[in-house]
């Protein structure tokens, strides 16, 4: 799915494109489903400077397809979720990420539901570590938490409050 110009839905089209290959400390990914954010409307509308025709998505779920020169500690044909956010490209069948961005997936996975958890949750996460800076035995309250990241929220905090 890429976006050739910007606009509104229509835009969207299904197109042939260069399977994409991994740089040094990269992966490509053989993409079996992706999350949809809010991200990708501003990618298609224009919001965002992306290079047209351009290839949405940021996040994804699939198997490791190729591994990059220096890429350690993943394998090729091994399960994970990533975050496309960086190229985009989790609309694609094939899509190349930072390796530091994919993490594994046990076999029993669901993937639907992973492909819905790494932009959102670590949006949550950035939230509590860099901005709010959030400290032991400090109480959160989420107003909204029924979206994306409002839902990650409080799941993040009783994390991190364990780990503290």
């Amino acid at each position: 799915m890429t976006i050739p110009h910007f606009g509104g839905a229509e835009v969207l089209e299904y197109a042939q494109v260069a399977t994409p290959t991994p740089g040094p400390g990269e992966i490509t990914l053989d993409v079996s489903h992706a999350g949809v954010n809010y991200a990708e409307i501003l990618f298609r509308q224009g919001a965002v400077d992306v290079p047209l025709p351009f290839v949405p998505g940021i996040e994804a779920t699939g198997r490791i397809r190729e591994l990059g020169e220096g890429v350690s500690g993943l394998r090729v044909g091994e399960r994970v979720a990533a975050l496309t956010i960086v190229h985009g490209g989790g609309y694609g069948s094939v899509a190349v990420l930072d390796a530091r961005l994919a993490v594994p997936l046990p076999e029993d996975a669901d993937p639907e539901l992973a492909a819905a958890i790494p932009a959102n949750s670590t949006t949550a996460w950035l939230v509590f570590e860099q901005v709010a800076q959030l400290r032991k035995g400090e109480r959160v309250l989420v107003h909204a938490a029924a979206g994306g990241v409002g839902s990650q929220l409080g799941q993040v905090a009783r994390c991190r409050a364990r780990a503290r």
